[in-house]
């Protein structure tokens, strides 16, 4: 398994991505990428 996201992965669904555009929410994806797993235990 990889051990976090890459750069050019985002924890996001598409769809997730496109309503925090909408809201101007530009910060989460960094922080997103350090605490969203991307696997379960």
């Amino acid at each position: 398994m990889a051990a976090g996201w890459s750069r050019d992965e985002s924890p996001f669904h598409p769809a997730e991505r496109q309503i925090q555009e909408r809201l101007g929410v530009t910060d989460i994806e960094d922080w997103a990428r350090k605490v969203v797993r991307d696997h379960l235990p």
